[in-house]
């Protein structure tokens, strides 16, 4: 073993020590395997193996007991218990520090993933609103645009029914027609007030197109 001196082959020789304690316990050669298993456990103590530590205490413990060495028997069976429990609760505590840490990355996963989700939501939700305000402006824009360039067509025609009902009107009253009068004055007082109406609603329209 003098070959596994180095300290970087120090674990390597632990665990050949140990396992040669074991070997020569299971051959009942009790003092060459409490030898084997006091040099093991000098490295464990040094190099702060615990798990190493309450396992050589064990062996030792049965080593001494075949020999009916009772003292360290229970000297090492207290050391065995006393290092077990150190090693099981750092094993305990490491894994609810690895269950906190992955319970942690978890929550913080999901509200990476329902953060994402609202914003896409968001997201689409602008969108909508952005294409509906769109589809509004173009609709109003088009009813503006196409009433705008309306006035000509129904201003001519509304202007040409208001002359003809005046040039009736005075030709009926010089033939004293007073009857058909009654009706053109109807005619032409009806055309003044639809081509009011009809200003009204075109001067909106160039009002909301902005060319008012």
């Amino acid at each position: 073993l003098d070959y596994l001196e180095e300290p970087n082959l120090k674990p390597r020789r632990l665990h050949t020590l140990w396992n040669l304690g074991k070997l020569r316990l299971e051959q009942q050669e009790h003092q060459a395997a409490i030898d084997f298993l006091e040099q093991a456990l000098t490295i464990a103590i040094a190099s702060e193996s615990k798990q190493y530590i309450y396992e050589i205490h064990e062996t030792l413990a049965q080593a001494h007991k075949c020999i009916a060495n009772y003292k360290l028997a229970l000297y090492h069976y207290e050391q065995y218990h006393h290092f077990q429990q150190i090693v099981f609760s750092e094993k305990s505590k490491n894994a609810r520090r690895g269950l906190e840490v992955t319970y942690r990355t978890e929550s913080a996963r999901r509200e990476a993933a329902l953060l994402q989700q609202k914003n896409e939501e968001l997201e689409h939700e602008i969108q909508e609103r952005k294409r509906a305000e769109e589809a509004a402006l173009f609709a109003s824009q088009a009813k503006s645009n196409f009433l705008a360039t309306m006035s000509h067509e129904l201003r001519t025609p509304l202007n040409s029914i208001i002359g003809f009902a005046e040039l009736a009107e005075l030709e009926l009253n010089e033939q004293q027609n007073l009857t058909i009068v009654e009706d053109v004055r109807r005619i032409h007082k009806n055309g003044l007030h639809l081509l009011e109406l009809v200003n009204d609603v075109l001067d909106m329209a160039r009002i909301e197109s902005g060319k008012l």
